[in-house]
């Protein structure tokens, strides 16, 4: 017996137990959601005006003032710290009556560190998702689980506190790091307790969550316009987290690959106990096998032409999708329109792409066609932005092209871990997902070369990777690959609906006076092949 069996037909695939787990792993999405917002609303520059010595805002008319980019001294740029005696900053605090902006004079030649501390949060989460990993699989979820609770508290206060740049970065990168491990920590806790029917819907449910974060933060926001208080109210969004260290358990699954079999069943006794189940007097469960080493996976993936194919496109579609729904996330604020009401929407039009995600994927659309259907109407929407400007339509269809790109984004989780064989899916979907986490540290400095340029640089690259990811198999209803001979034995969506068309239509070929269709024989089907 497995543990998937244990799960389905004993324990319960999904009782009130898993039901609990699924609650604290949403709450660590939740977290990981008001993270990523909170950026958007503290770091907006607001309009800012400079002041010689012996000028205050009574003598001066500071909106007839020329800003400080265009202002020049000796040929000069006017820097900030230049003349710390003789020369300050003045902003506009009618909206935001303190940011990190206003709070470290990051205007002008400064401009450019906005980008970088949105950067190293993002350096912060592509830490913590490899280490996570590691860490969980050497120490186990739970404690991993429940430091990540624990350690986010104490860098947004020391953060909410800090006294130079420096030291907010350094707690933005500890906080991005622990809450994506509390995230991914979390979701596989969750999965490794549920059967195997319900993965999927747990796969699409708990990043409502992230949704549910998303929306706090916004709200919160609007009425404190204070960044340490921003940071502060919304540290008590994470304190239940501090249940953990009493509610969540470790992974049988873990307890068993560490030959810990007595805790394991003593912790299966329990979970069918809170779901009102019955385990067997005697439980038997298979051997764990060992894990593959990083070098036998790289030279797995070598090994193939197809394999190295559908990497490289992996790489070039989780690169993208991260790339643009980042981009458009990070520079809320560029946007015409109230930055409220716009990131309102935006995070509202997320719902429906986290909510049919495991609906659509078991279309005859399957994972594939979602997501290039995704990515090409994002491509769309951003390359019709071109010719309007600044208008308010240009918000609305970036918009939607996040929500059609986060879409894709969703059902690519499943879609890869499906695709890579099994001798090397730890290592696909691992460097995958790394490739998502440098898009998104490109993100915020390509938006310094104008809005307009980089949404159209935006549809460019969707346009690209979306018709790039039809050369992919499709996965749904396919078993998963053992090896890669099998990945090398199925065609790719392009062949496949090449096939079906000539199926349909019938190749016209004069034989004996008549039409006939051409056999669909394995010869015929490598005349297709990639």
């Amino acid at each position: 017996m497995n543990f998937d069996d244990l799960f389905d037909n004993h324990i319960g695939e999904f009782g009130r137990f898993q039901k609990t787990i699924l609650l604290y792993t949403m709450w660590a999405m939740m977290m990981f959601g008001i993270a990523i917002y909170e950026s958007v609303f503290t770091t907006i520059t607001p309009d800012f005006w400079y002041l010689k010595e012996g000028e205050n805002l009574t003598q001066i008319d500071i909106f007839n003032r020329t800003r400080c980019c265009d202002c020049f001294e000796s040929n000069t740029v006017v820097e900030p710290h230049a003349l710390p005696t003789t020369f300050q900053w003045v902003y506009d605090d009618s909206i935001y009556s303190r940011n990190i902006v206003t709070q470290f004079d990051l205007v002008c030649s400064r401009e450019w560190l906005v980008a970088t501390s949105k950067s190293i949060f993002m350096i912060g989460i592509a830490f913590g998702a490899v280490t996570s990993g590691l860490l969980s699989d050497m120490y186990g979820r739970r404690r991993v689980f429940i430091c990540t609770a624990l350690l986010p508290i104490i860098s947004r206060i020391v953060c909410a506190f800090s006294p130079t740049f420096a030291i907010y970065c350094t707690m933005r990168f500890i906080t991005g790091a622990c809450v994506i491990s509390g995230m991914c920590v979390g979701y596989t806790l969750a999965t490794e307790f549920c059967g195997t029917r319900s993965r999927l819907w747990v796969g699409g449910i708990a990043p409502l969550a992230f949704v549910g974060g998303s929306l706090t933060c916004t709200c919160v926001s609007y009425f404190i316009r204070d960044r340490v208080m921003l940071e502060l109210m919304l540290t008590l969004v994470y304190l239940p987290a501090l249940s953990y260290f009493w509610i969540v358990p470790e992974s049988p699954r873990w307890l068993y690959s560490k030959q810990r079999i007595k805790e394991a069943n003593i912790l299966l006794r329990k979970v069918a106990r809170w779901n009102r189940t019955q385990l067997p007097e005697t439980i038997s469960i298979d051997a764990v096998d060992e894990k593959t080493t990083f070098a036998a996976s790289m030279r797995a993936i070598c090994s193939s032409w197809k394999l190295i194919h559908c990497t490289a496109v992996l790489y070039l579609t989780w690169w993208t999708v991260s790339l643009v729904f980042y981009g458009v996330v990070f520079n809320m604020g560029k946007f015409a329109g109230d930055l409220y009401t716009n990131t309102l929407i935006s995070v509202l039009m997320e719902i429906p792409s986290y909510s049919f995600m495991p609906l659509i994927v078991k279309t005859p659309l399957g994972r594939c066609g979602t997501i290039s259907v995704g990515i090409l109407l994002a491509s769309v929407a951003l390359f019709a932005t071109a010719p309007l400007g600044t208008s308010q339509i240009v918000t609305y269809l970036s918009v939607f092209g996040k929500t059609t790109v986060l879409l894709s984004f969703c059902s690519l989780y499943p879609f890869t871990s499906e695709l890579f064989p099994t001798p090397v899916r730890s290592l696909g979907f691992g460097s995958s997902s790394m490739m998502a986490r440098i898009g998104s540290l490109i993100a915020p400095f390509l938006m310094l070369i104008g809005t307009n340029d980089a949404l159209k640089v935006f549809g460019g690259i969707c346009l690209i990777t979306g018709l790039a990811i039809l050369t992919l198999p499709e996965t749904r209803g396919e078993p998963l690959p053992q090896s890669v001979a099998d990945l090398d034995n199925r065609p790719s969506v392009c062949v496949t609906v090449a096939r079906k068309l000539c199926r349909l239509s019938g190749t016209k070929s004069q034989s004996n006076g008549k039409i006939r269709v051409e056999s669909d024989s394995d010869e015929d089907v490598n005349l297709f092949e990639i």
